[in-house]
């Protein structure tokens, strides 16, 4: 059976307005309020849809345009990164 599991909406939930808690590296570190993390619970969601005769219902389809989609943000995401850590760079070398 095809299933996902869903934690988008319950970190936004969890975090709206608010800052995601940091690790203290010291006793002296003053961390903002938050709420905990670890205490999130994620939905699994099962796909109860019917399949083919032995059960299986994974859409090969649907699969793949996930993956693309999840490579896409990952991309996004590490340009982003590798972007700010330039300007950073440039600014701390006085470029």
């Amino acid at each position: 059976k095809a299933a996902s599991v869903e934690f988008e909406n319950v970190l936004q939930q969890a975090t709206a307005g608010k800052q995601i808690p940091m690790t203290a590296t010291n006793p002296n570190h003053i961390l903002p309020q938050a709420p905990d993390i670890k205490s999130l619970k994620a939905s699994v969601v099962v796909d109860q849809s019917k399949g083919r005769i032995d059960g299986n219902n994974v859409n090969l389809d649907k699969e793949m345009v996930s993956l693309a989609e999840a490579q896409m943000m990952y991309s996004a995401t590490i340009t982003a990164y590798s972007a700010r850590g330039a300007s950073i760079r440039s600014a701390v070398e006085g470029r």
